[in-house]
């Protein structure tokens, strides 16, 4: 073996090496999935799976468009849509279509007391329940906002949605 071949051998893993992805930059969701389930877990132990499952089925469309009446993932999806879509995929629970009806339905709950796979429901004026999302622990809830926007994790505390939260329903078995 020549020269060039023991330099090519030995320069051509770490260049492939190099251009991998490392852990700390990789953008893959497996950490934000994780940290969700130990959260789920340690907060709902009777429940874990099913509000793991639950938040883990409602991620999978993080990124999908909001679509003003939308109900499924090829059309996209409302706050409501999308809150029907997943209790009944993940768990059969049948909701009813609006975010005003389904503040009806389940326990309530009061802000101190949420659990992952809670409903948690805002009022962007005239005091009407007008958008849903679901609580995912730490203070953080999924939903598909508004036209123009996708579906997204959100601080309950953050500057838009903190004075517009109204009231929460448990709709799973704890």
């Amino acid at each position: 073996m020549n020269f060039l071949q023991k330099t090519l051998l030995t320069a051509l893993p770490c260049v492939l090496f190099s251009l991998a992805p490392t852990a700390a930059n990789a953008d893959n969701g497996i950490t934000e999935y994780f940290g969700s389930f130990n959260s789920s877990v340690s907060q709902n132990p009777e429940g874990g799976s099913k509000v793991d499952s639950l938040i883990a089925k409602a991620k999978n469309f993080i990124g999908l468009p909001y679509r003003w009446g939308g109900t499924s993932p090829a059309s996209g999806f409302d706050c409501s849509g999308f809150m029907q879509y997943v209790y009944k995929q993940t768990a059969n629970i049948n909701l009813p279509r609006t975010s005003g009806s389904m503040a009806q339905v389940g326990e309530r709950i009061n802000r101190s007391e949420l659990k992952p796979g809670d409903m948690v429901f805002f009022s962007q004026g005239g005091g009407r329940i007008s958008h849903v999302g679901m609580y995912i622990g730490e203070g953080r809830f999924i939903h598909s906002p508004s036209t123009g926007k996708s579906i997204s994790i959100t601080s309950l505390d953050s500057g838009y949605w903190a004075n517009k939260f109204v009231t929460a329903r448990r709709v799973l078995d704890a």
